[in-house]
């Protein structure tokens, strides 16, 4: 039983990799890159964050990040390069690594993992969200220093709002002009257990429980039961998902009233 629980506690801690370097690559994106830490080459994902795509090798990707932002499939690629840019500028003088090496899975032959990737004590995952060329969405570990997954979301989504508000990065060109799903003064409200709603927006659906991995998106126009509420603005719901009826958590914010 010790080797069982100290094998799980290896798994979950943080690996920290200093003075690494962006390595030029074709597959590179705004939130997936290429790394070299001394004589190693690896692939991370960034957590909580996603940036718009760079090609249409995934074409529903790129169809589910034009109805999350309101803008057109060529815009999703116009921006993808323009956070792509944002990215390599922020990483270009070294950064520090921090990871899991949990499975962020891609179509590289080439292992991929979730990391989170820090400068100067700034996420890349912060600096994307403030200026618009990510939402918060996604991979949802505790951070390294033992930080709430909740509390950070939470942060990045406040840091979403303001970006929308003020048009910057991919929100430059979406036809929204206000958050869709808050209450008057910006405070969101919990939607009523047993209620019925049709999603205005894609909505991220969640599993279950503390790990709330990231199980796929909601369309818009599908009919949402919402069952409580977790703690963090999350409630939970029952919704068609793939052609069956499935349980997990989704933001308070995708829900509407």
């Amino acid at each position: 039983m010790a080797l069982v629980v100290a094998a799980i506690a290896a798994e979950e801690s943080w690996d920290e990799l200093r003075d690494c370097q962006l390595i030029s690559h074709a597959g590179n994106d705004a939130d997936s890159f290429h790394v070299q830490h001394r004589d190693d080459h690896y692939i991370f994902r960034i957590c909580f964050v996603d940036s718009p795509e760079t090609s249409r090798a995934i074409p529903h990707r790129i169809t589910e990040q034009a109805l999350w932002w309101s803008v057109t499939e060529d815009d999703v690629l116009m921006h993808g390069k323009d956070a792509t840019e944002f990215t390599q500028d922020f990483l270009k003088d070294g950064f520090t690594v921090q990871t899991q090496y949990k499975d962020a899975r891609g179509q590289s032959a080439m292992k991929r993992n979730f990391a989170m990737i820090r400068v100067d004590g700034r996420y890349l995952s912060e600096a994307l969200v403030e200026n618009g060329w990510g939402r918060a969405y996604g991979y949802l570990p505790d951070l390294p220093d033992g930080s709430s997954r909740w509390t950070y979301r939470e942060h990045l989504q406040a840091l979403e709002s303001r970006a929308k508000s003020d048009r910057k990065g991919v929100w430059s060109t979406s036809v929204l002009t206000a958050t869709p799903n808050a209450m008057p003064g910006g405070e969101e409200s919990e939607v009523p257990p047993g209620k019925t709603i049709t999603l205005a927006r894609p909505a991220a659906l969640y599993s279950g429980g503390p790990s709330a991995h990231f199980l796929g998106t909601l369309k818009v126009g599908t009919d949402v039961l919402v069952l409580d509420q977790p703690p963090a603005r999350m409630q939970r719901v029952r919704a068609p998902f793939h052609d069956r009826i499935v349980e997990g958590q989704c933001r308070v914010r995708d829900l509407g009233l």
